[in-house]
């Protein structure tokens, strides 16, 4: 996001991407019938679509405006040509096919369904002036279109021999925007439990492809994918809180293995990425603390059923204590162990003051974690639907990425 050495960020490469872009006219559908060899018309055509899908992945995560509209361009897709096929006279040759670019283009296809996420779903005034397009009636509906867009654009994923890389990712990007499409969002600031539950299980699909990437040693440990696993463990936790159906109905085990896979994720990434360790220590702390409520939870619904008799006909002496398997002392085979950390590499114990230390004090609230252990619910900590609360975690994480320049005055 920022490199201190160049002093440049990615909004500053952004903005010269689509000037560049605007001034050199690549937004227009211009091909060789005005003279210009192939070759030309699809590198003006690729070079249009990448700085176009940047412009939404960047818009999209760190919740701007997106700078390149739609009703500006011509949305023409480029050939499904390879490079090594171009010859001298503009024509494909018949080398071997590779099948790379399909990739770039599905990729393509799916930034314009980015395109209408952000166009849709952070709209809050359903009447539109009459130069605007039309405006959606039905944000439900919509948003029910938009999945099913979506399992398309996954179902038509090419399978190409020794692209497993490019695949993966594909599923990655597939799955992290339909995690944004059942969010809370400015059109739809209380999703129902449903909807919560599939966005649960989009994140955590999120959160397996990246440990899958990692475990293969596929894993690029860039910006984005630091940013992509925070937001899938934090989608995680909220939709957990939110919905207490989904711990209820998911084996605690699991829940364990999917956070301990995202951190391990952060862990790795970590070692290139400073802030990436930052958030991995206090998404750690975060993890503790949802387990500790999940484990009061269970307890809580197995000591209202022990007391209803009509519920459970077996009688319980009264002295005898149930253990939890995985109680803070107790390891997940019965046996008596120290309790594990969520990921490997954290050489000491983070206290709840050096972590709340480094963020200010308008981000976290003065006991961030502990008070999810609380007896009140988490709706009267986090209001569901309050995207403000998760956008401030979300920017209190990525304090590292903030440039900072020296005041010569």
């Amino acid at each position: 996001m920022h490199s201190p050495h160049m002093r440049l960020n990615i909004w500053y490469l952004n903005y010269q991407c689509i000037a560049a872009v605007l001034d050199l006219g690549l937004q227009r559908d211009i091909n060789t019938n005005s003279g210009i060899s192939l070759l030309e018309q699809e590198m003006r055509t690729r070079i249009f679509w990448v700085v176009f899908t940047l412009d939404r992945m960047i818009a999209t995560m760190m919740g701007r405006p997106i700078g390149l509209r739609d009703e500006a361009c011509d949305l023409r897709l480029p050939q499904d040509i390879d490079d090594s096929s171009f010859q001298a006279f503009n024509q494909p040759s018949n080398s071997v096919y590779t099948g790379r670019m399909a990739f770039s283009i599905h990729l393509f296809r799916l930034a314009k369904l980015n395109s209408e996420f952000k166009y849709v779903a952070n709209s809050i005034v359903r009447e539109t002036p009459r130069y605007a397009y039309p405006a959606v009636i039905d944000i439900n509906e919509w948003q029910q279109e938009m999945l099913l867009k979506l399992d398309e654009w996954y179902g038509r994923i090419p399978e190409v021999p020794g692209c497993d890389y490019i695949r993966t990712i594909c599923q990655v990007r597939c799955q992290s925007l339909r995690m944004l499409v059942l969010r809370p969002s400015p059109a739809i600031p209380n999703p129902s439990p449903v909807s919560l539950r599939k966005c649960y299980v989009a994140a955590r699909e999120v959160v397996l492809l990246f440990d899958q990437l990692y475990k293969q040693n596929l894993l690029i440990h860039t910006w984005n994918t630091c940013h992509s696993a925070v937001l899938g463990i934090i989608t995680m936790l909220y939709c957990i809180k939110v919905v207490p159906d989904i711990p209820r109905q998911t084996p605690l085990d699991i829940i364990m293995s999917d956070f301990s896979a995202g951190l391990g994720v952060l862990a790795a990434t970590g070692e290139h990425w400073s802030g990436a360790k930052r958030c991995r220590d206090i998404l750690d702390d975060m993890v503790r603390a949802t387990i500790r409520w999940i484990k009061d939870l269970t307890n809580q619904s197995s000591s209202i059923e022990s007391q209803n008799p009509r519920q459970s006909s077996r009688i319980e002496p009264a002295n005898v204590e149930t253990v939890s398997p995985y109680d803070g002392n107790t390891g997940v085979n019965g046996t008596s162990a120290a309790r594990p950390g969520f990921s490997e590499g954290l050489s000491h114990q983070m206290t709840m003051a050096s972590i709340a230390a480094g963020i200010p004090s308008t981000l976290l609230p003065q006991d961030p974690f502990e008070s999810f252990l609380a007896s009140t619910s988490f709706g009267e900590q986090l209001q569901i639907g309050d995207t403000g609360s998760l956008d401030s975690i979300m920017r209190g994480l990525f304090d590292d990425f903030i440039p900072t320049y020296p005041n010569f005055s």
